[in-house]
């Protein structure tokens, strides 16, 4: 996910401000694998940064994630999960 994560960032031309926003909040998934990252996982995580630093930063890295993974899905046909 750290990869997917880096590139998506440079893609978009983010600065390293914007990407510690996201780090800090998932920055344990960073070691995952997108497989390995049930829905439930990320409603639970919804909900932890909702509670600690907003709906805002909440949406913004629910947004990602799901950019991330379908990113990733788009690249690798032979992945049949729903994205979280």
């Amino acid at each position: 996910m750290a990869m997917a994560c880096a590139a998506l960032s440079e893609r978009q031309g983010r600065n390293s401000a914007r990407r510690d926003r996201f780090e800090r909040p998932l920055g344990d998934w960073l070691g995952r694998s997108l497989d390995a990252i049930t829905r439930s996982d990320a409603e639970d995580r919804s909900n932890r940064i909702t509670e600690k630093h907003g709906w805002a930063t909440a949406n913004q890295c629910m947004t990602l994630l799901r950019s991330v993974y379908r990113r990733r899905l788009r690249r690798v046909r032979a992945w049949r999960l729903a994205p979280p």
